[in-house]
């Protein structure tokens, strides 16, 4: 909404994360990295003020594997 993206969990492992941003046509739009020291996490992100109406991914990525993978829709 309003050009964000967010997503919970309840319970992550404390780690490095990476997420990104990917249209249909598996470009990678953006990325960006922070930080977790465990438990519930709500994180938000910006993103590119370019981007068009339509379907996305975000990949949440961790130690080198796929810890969640989710589709969106930006309207």
């Amino acid at each position: 909404r309003n050009g964000y993206v967010s997503f919970q969990s309840s319970d992550l492992a404390k780690g490095n994360y990476l997420v990104r941003v990917i249209n249909t046509n598996g470009v990678v739009l953006t990325t960006r990295q922070f930080n977790h020291s465990g438990g519930a996490l709500t994180q938000t992100f910006q993103l590119p003020s370019t981007l068009p109406a339509g379907m996305y991914t975000m990949q949440v990525i961790t130690d080198g594997r796929n810890l969640f993978i989710r589709s969106f829709l930006v309207q």
